[in-house]
């Protein structure tokens, strides 16, 4: 019996070894296995991304016979028994061991012995992964975008587009499920989300849980109403009034909060510090309660809309006149225009309405519904954030949101967490 001769690999990882075998990039289809027969690869196989051995469906020819079954990749051969693989029955249909160094012969848990063979990948390509792991950038590849097929990387950031909106999907279903699959209200949580931005998400989705749509929906065309239920709730009328529209909320509150058995968030909750003005949480609210006291039905009425265009007059109501020249209670202020701006409303289309659009296809089975929410992110102009400038530093300049939102999700959950093996320009970089 022929043993390979030992090599050492102290940088390879078995991951990269996946990924050479998966995208066939070694030369030699045909090897001498460690139990001195011939074998051809005559498919690879299908990577396997759950338990089980790494590669299934896989073919190969043994002598005269071909053989169809698993394929599992080791570094050395010894870590079939690291693994315990011999004594799990899921790995008894493997036909071949692919490793880079054969230091054991390697038994099934039904005592068959498995062939292996030894391959020899291309020591750049592993040059060229090391450099990506090792990088200090945000994104690794920067330096090697500028060599890329645009056309491969627009098609690769359609992919990802989709994918952003399946990810958001689960915690979308999350929240339907918390409201009994009440659209609506669902919506209306969401939607009170987005508003908060990052720095008062959470305190506008404590709001929107403890005031249901349906107490502010009996209000309809009440904007006084519908503030004292938002500014009571969020805890803003509790203490003593600064002026007069703050006593006409706080008496009006008073009354629906004993009618509905209100209990109102704590102040304190909400943050001022480091928010410009018109984003702080008093002009949302206010904002929000515009919105609000103007329609009955607002996901259902969303739904009617062909064109995102059409969004921005629907979002963009007026302030009742007292918050034209306030910015919090009691503390008067020039007049300023204060209803949402058109790149509000396109960051709730981007973050809220388009996701949600597309979780409404899917339950209801309509792609012309997901398909809607794709085109609405292709036609609003793309995001500008840090993440946005890192891509158009590295060359690469989103056309739209729906590339924005690509690039988004190929910075968190693959650049950052360095999964290029993963990644269509990823592999466009390695490829040899």
């Amino acid at each position: 019996m022929y043993i390979f001769p030992v090599r050492k690999y102290f940088s390879m990882q078995e991951a990269l070894l996946q990924f050479i075998w998966k995208n066939a990039l070694l030369e030699e289809t045909e090897y001498l296995s460690d139990t001195d027969e011939k074998i051809r690869i005559l498919n690879g196989g299908v990577h396997n991304l759950d338990a089980g051995p790494d590669f299934t469906q896989a073919k190969i020819r043994i002598g005269d016979t071909v053989w169809a079954g698993n394929i599992e990749i080791h570094l050395q051969s010894s870590d079939w028994f690291r693994h315990r693989h011999h004594l799990d029955a899921a790995y008894n249909n493997v036909i071949l061991h692919v490793v880079l160094e054969n230091d054991r012969e390697c038994l099934t848990e039904s005592g068959r012995r498995v062939p292996a063979i030894v391959i020899s990948p291309d020591r750049t390509l592993e040059i060229k992964y090391r450099q990506l792991m090792l990088s200090e950038k945000k994104i690794p590849c920067a330096g090697e975008l500028h060599r890329l097929d645009p056309s491969q990387t627009g098609f690769w950031l359609s992919r990802l587009l989709i994918e952003r909106l399946i990810e958001k999907t689960a915690s979308l279903n999350h929240l339907l499920n918390s409201t009994r699959n009440n659209w609506e209200e669902a919506f209306y949580i969401q939607l009170c989300r987005n508003l908060g931005l990052n720095i008062n998400t959470l305190p506008f989705e404590w709001l929107a849980r403890s005031l249901p749509l349906k107490i502010i929906l009996r209000q309809p065309g009440n904007l006084l109403r519908t503030e004292a239920l938002l500014f009571g709730q969020a805890g803003f009328l509790q203490e003593e009034p600064a002026d007069e529209y703050m006593e006409q909320l706080k008496t009006e509150y008073a009354y629906q909060q004993k009618k509905h058995k209100l209990h109102p968030l704590e102040k304190h909750v909400w943050k001022f510090l480091r928010s410009r003005p018109l984003n702080f949480p008093t002009i949302r609210i206010a904002q929000l309660s515009a919105l609000l006291s103007s329609t009955n039905h607002l996901f259902s009425t969303l739904l009617e809309f062909d064109h995102p265009r059409k969004l921005v007059d629907f979002f963009s109501r007026d302030l009742s006149e007292y918050w034209k020249n306030h910015y919090i209670f009691g503390k008067r202020t020039a007049p300023r225009e204060k209803k949402l701006g058109e790149g509000s409303i396109y960051l709730i289309v981007i973050n809220t309405l388009a996701p949600f659009l597309y979780v409404y296809g899917h339950a209801k089975d309509d792609e012309a519904i997901k398909e809607r929410s794709v085109s609405w992110l292709e036609q609003l102009p793309a995001e500008n954030n840090h993440i946005i400038r890192e891509w158009e530093l590295a060359g690469i300049r989103a056309r739209h949101a729906g590339e924005s939102q690509a690039l988004i999700q190929l910075s968190n959950n693959y650049c950052r967490t360095r999964q290029c093996l993963h990644c269509q320009i990823g592999y466009r970089v390695l490829k040899p």
